[in-house]
């Protein structure tokens, strides 16, 4: 009977030792696919190998990543950049990307939080799950922010292989990555540029609502709240910009009003300077965006170069310098 339980125990080794090599090369492949996920992997990547090394970083939802171009900024304020923002999530997920960031990377001097009329709901869904894959394998932190969303059970998490099952698009890109010669990032250091005409995103919105709701939900404030918290403790400089909006789509929002007074007032409660944007002339002009929300590539370069100026006129690049 030992002898039984014996072979048992080496076959389970064997097969978990077999799974968890298979699983690693999986993942290390599907790291490397630049085109899937809107380009998250870029940014994971540098994170987990601790390549991001910058003064100011930039955080919040796919209007941080397409608005700011870090290269504009670094070469107005001389100061290194990165845009860590995140593709259709909230703060809820933005808060988890800034963890890892410096769990595995230097801290920054100063962090430009891009607020939006979103920002503190939490979705149901977890969108754009499979930015998540090559990562989540016993990592705590990505199990404890993303476990509350509908999208990955408790085995993918922690058996290797599981959470690959069913994802034959995702393996047979894989495939595709190892031979795909014009792989290429799209993003570069976390931003990425939209060249694209005005689509039709705005006009499809008006048809299905008259108006729209947002709501500032308890977890996501709290967790806001800690995050400012967290960030002032250990001397990490915070700013709050609200990029350009297109002014149409500002008006269908029934409760902008309610959100941007709550941004108003924390920054006021801890002493963050807030800079507006939404009323800015861009915010008039539609050659500036590709829908209500985003900016285009010439609008990114000009809201960069605005960026970039008003920490200069701020004193903010000063305050940076002396602490590097």
């Amino acid at each position: 009977m030992k002898r039984f339980v014996k072979k048992i125990f080496i076959f389970l080794s064997i097969l978990i030792l077999l799974s968890f090599l298979i699983d690693l090369a999986i993942s290390s492949v599907l790291r490397n696919d630049h085109q899937r996920f809107a380009g998250e992997f870029n940014v994971w990547n540098d994170i987990y190998t601790s390549k991001v090394d910058c003064a100011i970083a930039i955080y919040g939802s796919s209007r941080a990543d397409m608005d700011f171009d870090p290269q504009i900024i670094e070469k107005k304020t001389t100061e290194s950049c990165y845009n860590f923002g995140m593709d259709g999530h909230h703060f809820w997920l933005e808060y988890l990307r800034h963890r890892e960031f410096l769990k595995f990377n230097k801290k920054p001097q100063l962090i430009i939080v891009s607020l939006d009329i979103f920002g503190l709901e939490k979705r149901k869904e977890l969108y754009n799950y499979g930015q998540f894959l090559p990562y989540m394998l016993w990592n705590k932190d990505i199990y404890n922010f993303t476990k509350s969303y509908e999208g990955f059970n408790k085995f993918d998490y922690f058996i290797p292989l599981i959470r690959y099952s069913g994802e034959g698009k995702v393996l047979k890109s894989c495939v595709y990555t190892i031979l795909d010669k014009n792989n290429k990032k799209l993003r570069f250091k976390g931003h990425m540029a939209m060249d694209i005409p005005w689509n039709s995103d705005l006009e499809k919105a008006k048809k299905i609502h008259d108006s729209l709701v947002f709501k500032i939900e308890k977890e996501p404030k709290l967790l806001f709240k800690k995050f400012i918290k967290e960030c002032q403790k250990k001397n990490i400089q915070l700013i709050f910009m609200y990029p350009p909006e297109y002014i149409e789509g500002q008006r269908i929002v029934a409760n902008r009003k309610v959100i941007m007074d709550y941004y108003v007032k924390i920054s006021k409660e801890y002493n963050i300077p807030l800079f507006d944007f939404s009323n800015d002339q861009m915010s008039f002009q539609k050659k500036y965006f590709y829908n209500a929300n985003h900016l285009n590539k010439i609008g990114a370069q000009l809201f960069s170069e605005k960026v970039a100026d008003t920490i200069l006129k701020y004193n903010l690049q000063n305050s940076l310098t002396k602490k590097l």
